[in-house]
This record gives structure tokens, sequence and C-alpha cells, in this order.
């Protein structure tokens, strides 16, 4: 059996997989990379359009395990 840490993406409809991969260190740190597409829901205020700046965030938890097992960390130079 392979644990995988069971993530759920919380402001998404139905995320397509595209690819993913698990590692586990020597140190029992375990690396966690998923690929995704989906349409993500979000509040935005369009009233300076097109001068506007608008971040979207991406909400993923785990509702199988808690923040003892499944601790997220995230890693720079993977996001733009």
């Amino acid at each position: 059996d392979m644990w995988w840490p069971q993530i759920e993406f919380v402001n998404c409809a139905e995320p397509q997989i595209t690819n993913r991969s698990l590692a586990i260190h020597p140190d029992g740190t375990v690396e966690y990379l998923v690929g995704i597409t989906a349409d993500f829901r979000a509040k935005f205020d369009f009233r300076q359009f097109p001068f506007d700046r608008q971040v979207l965030p991406v909400r993923f938890q785990s509702f199988v395990f808690h923040d003892k097992i499944v601790v997220f960390d995230m890693m720079p130079d993977r996001f733009g």
C-alpha cells in the first residue's frame, strides 16, 4: 500500500489531474507534486478594469488528515 495525502481543491469544480508524483525522502518528508486543470472560483473587484490587478487564491486542504500529519509548504520557485 502507498500512502497519499488525500488533498482536495476547495474553490474549484472537478479538477482534472494532469500528472502527479510522490517522493519520500530519507528524513521522512513526503513531496507530492500535482498538475491540475480546473475552473477556480473567486470574487474579484473589476471596477478599475483594465487597470486593475487581481490575485486568484487556490485553496486546498486534506479533509482526511489533520495538520500534524499533512503540512503544506510553498515552493516559491514553482509559482509565478
